[in-house]
């Protein structure tokens, strides 16, 4: 080993990099020889490794085989480049080999674990270097792979753990990272290459995200503490999915984000032990308003309306249920819900939403027959007849008043008749 070194220095010239390649490699299959030996292999590497000495000589190989890639990948520029990629290549086929056999049931101590972590991690620095010198983009999918097989070695250990409710926090990290890579490359030419991979996995784990809460939750054997992380990892998820809609102008993540902002809600209220109505339709039903705007020229024009009334009443009957029950207090958050519908249709400028907000608003109590002190039963009742009548109603209110209009209204009779009095 000693006198490799000297050599290669004496025929590291312009003239002899042939020699220089072929002396570096001899160099590095006796390092790869010496890093087994401290390890405790004797003989023959290969078989030594399948022997109980495994556990402590194959992390040793494979963290010097993967600094070995690195190398070879830059020494490239230096050294003839045939040999050095052909030997890079072969250095990579032993890692996928030394990789296969970690995960035949060996056991790894402290020291191990680092070590093959640190293997990991140079070859995806490697490939990661590698496509960016290419502009090769399948050798940024092959760095996510080693990421993907790293994560899965470390559960193959016990060092990771599924049920710990912190997986989907990861995953939502990744995903984030991913899309801030994305941003940043956008405005780097050399880094290009890596803005489709990057972006296709920042806007797939989020989907992965949900569905693994689901599942957690489905299967009923979490605790409340793990729902919580669910709901927070839910909310991530929606926000990067609105983020995605936002910036890259696509109805679809924003469908997908309210989809899992209204099933993080219904776990968070869950939790709380909140059980009232409007907690669960209230964002259920701007949800179908949202989607109604949003997919205004996917969906057709006859189905605007109707969804708008659907949303809307979705959130107007949600306190009916306990109004039947007595409760003065959901009557009066089924008004303030009709003023903020109210608002929305002001804002939208849709009368639909109108409509359907100012239902109940539409007449004084007395002009049915009706009162406020008939309790609400009666109230519910009366509103039935306000809903019915409330798009005309609307109508002879947003328009100018006129003579026939009043008349036509049995509660203006008596206002019409002072006025005449006073001509």
């Amino acid at each position: 080993m000693i006198a490799l070194p000297v050599l290669w220095m004496q025929f590291r010239t312009h003239q002899e990099r042939s020699i220089s390649s072929m002396l570096a490699i001899a160099a590095n299959i006796h390092v790869l020889l010496a890093a087994a030996a401290l390890a405790g292999c004797r003989g023959w590497v290969l078989p030594s490794l399948l022997e109980g000495s495994a556990a402590v000589a194959l992390p040793l190989v494979f963290a010097t085989a993967a600094i070995s890639v690195i190398f070879f990948d830059i020494a490239r520029v230096k050294l003839d480049s045939s040999p050095c990629r052909d030997w890079a290549l072969a250095l990579r086929a032993g890692m996928g080999i030394l990789a296969l056999l970690a995960f035949t049931g060996m056991h790894f101590d402290v020291f191990g674990l680092a070590a093959m972590t640190i293997g990991f991690a140079t070859v995806v620095v490697a490939e990661v270097l590698q496509a960016i010198r290419r502009q090769q983009e399948f050798r940024v999918w092959l760095a996510c792979f080693v990421s993907a097989t790293l994560a899965l070695f470390l559960y193959h250990e016990g060092v990771i753990t599924v049920g710990a409710g912190i997986s989907q926090l990861v995953l939502s990290a990744i995903a984030i990272t991913a899309l801030t890579i994305d941003h940043l490359a956008a405005s780097q030419t050399k880094l290009q290459i890596t803005r489709r991979p990057m972006r296709m996995i920042g806007q797939t784990l989020p989907g992965m995200v949900a569905v693994l809460a689901a599942v957690r939750e489905i299967s009923g054997v979490f605790d409340e503490s793990s729902t919580a992380l669910n709901v927070m990892s839910l909310m991530l998820a929606a926000a990067v999915y609105f983020q995605q809609s936002i910036v890259k102008r696509q109805r679809g993540f924003a469908i997908a984000a309210a989809i899992i902002v209204n099933v993080a809600l219904m776990l968070l209220w869950r939790v709380l032990g909140w059980t009232a109505p409007e907690f669960y339709m209230v964002p259920f039903g701007l949800s179908v308003l949202g989607g109604v705007e949003l997919l205004k020229r996917e969906l057709p024009a006859a189905s605007h309306d109707p969804l708008r009334y659907i949303g809307a009443l979705i959130i107007l009957v949600s306190p009916l249920f306990d109004i039947l029950g007595g409760s003065w207090g959901h009557m009066f958050a089924l008004m303030v819900l009709s003023v903020l519908v109210i608002l929305a249709a002001i804002g939208l400028r849709l009368r639909s939403l109108m409509y359907a907000g100012s239902a109940i608003f539409i007449d004084r109590p007395g002009c049915h027959g009706s009162s406020i002190d008939d309790g609400p039963p009666q109230f519910v009742v009366d509103l039935r007849c306000r809903v019915r009548c409330g798009r005309d109603r609307t109508r002879s209110v947003l328009r100018k008043p006129s003579r026939e209009t009043d008349l036509a209204d049995p509660c203006s009779v008596g206002r019409i008749g002072d006025l005449e009095l006073k001509a």
